[in-house]
């Protein structure tokens, strides 16, 4: 292989090593957000709730129409 070749191979592999070291350090702050602050993690999960027992109600009323 061409020394541009190995370079090339050699930086996307770099560039791919640091997003993943960006990504993991956001995911351990965003987990550690939601063990640090269930009550917000409970708040979403009863307004998920709340849209999803909307929508079917809405599609009862669609259906009958």
């Amino acid at each position: 292989m061409s020394n541009l070749l190995h370079l090339r191979i050699f930086i996307s592999f770099q560039t791919s090593r640091l997003i993943g070291l960006y990504f993991r350090s956001k995911l351990k702050e965003h987990m550690q957000y939601c063990v640090d602050h269930p009550e917000e993690i409970s708040k979403l999960a009863k307004v998920k709730a709340q849209v999803s027992e909307v929508k079917g109600v809405m599609m009862e009323n669609i259906e009958k129409v």
